[in-house]
C-alpha cells in the first residue's frame, strides 16, 4: 500500500515505462495535490476526476465568497 500513495513511486514507475500520462482513477491519489505537481514538474500528464475545489485553497477569513 505505501508504494500506490508515494508520489516518487509512481512518478519513478512513470518514468521507467516511459508513460508521459498517469491517471489517478478516484480515490486518494486523485486528491492528491503533490501528485498533480510533481507529475507537471516531470512533464507527465496528470488525469484526474474533476472535482471542484479539490486543489483550490481556502479563502481568507472574512472574505466574501
Amino acid at each position: 500500500m505505501r508504494a500506490y500513495l508515494s508520489v516518487d513511486e509512481i512518478v519513478g514507475a512513470a518514468r521507467r515505462a516511459g508513460a508521459d500520462v498517469v491517471y489517478s482513477g478516484y480515490g486518494f491519489l486523485s486528491e492528491n495535490p503533490d501528485l498533480a505537481a510533481t507529475c507537471a514538474a516531470e512533464g507527465i500528464t496528470f488525469i484526474c476526476p474533476s472535482t471542484p475545489g479539490a486543489s483550490r485553497p481556502a479563502p481568507p477569513r472574512g472574505a466574501p465568497r
